[in-house]
């Protein structure tokens, strides 16, 4: 289980360093959502801070919830897209070990 942690642990930090840009952009979008919103939630309405920490714990609890939702779905797209989603069926490790792999090393790593 270790070994396929680290082997797609070190193929996302190869893939992240060849594609700096889409990296940087995909952070940065995270990140202006967010001051946007909570930009909003401090100017526009007018709330107590209470409603503001909730609001800041809900939306960090939403975007990762989303994020573990639909990310598998990219991952299999992105597998299969490339050519590469035969080789999880000649794999000696279960399917659910090589996603769960996948999803940690992009949690870790950026999301």
């Amino acid at each position: 289980m270790f070994q396929v942690i680290k082997g797609n642990l070190i193929k996302e930090i190869q893939l992240i360093s060849h594609r700096k840009v889409s990296t940087l952009f995909t952070v940065l979008n995270s990140f202006l959502l967010f001051i946007a919103l909570y930009t909003l939630f401090n100017n526009v309405i007018h709330v107590d801070d209470t409603s503001k920490a909730i609001f800041i714990v809900s939306y960090v609890l939403w975007y990762f919830s989303l994020s573990l939702i639909t990310e598998p779905g990219w991952i299999i797209i992105g597998e299969s897209s490339r050519g590469t989603i035969e080789q999880w069926y000649l794999s000696p490790y279960p399917l659910w070990y090589i996603l769960f792999s996948k999803k940690f090393q992009q949690i870790s790593l950026i999301h």
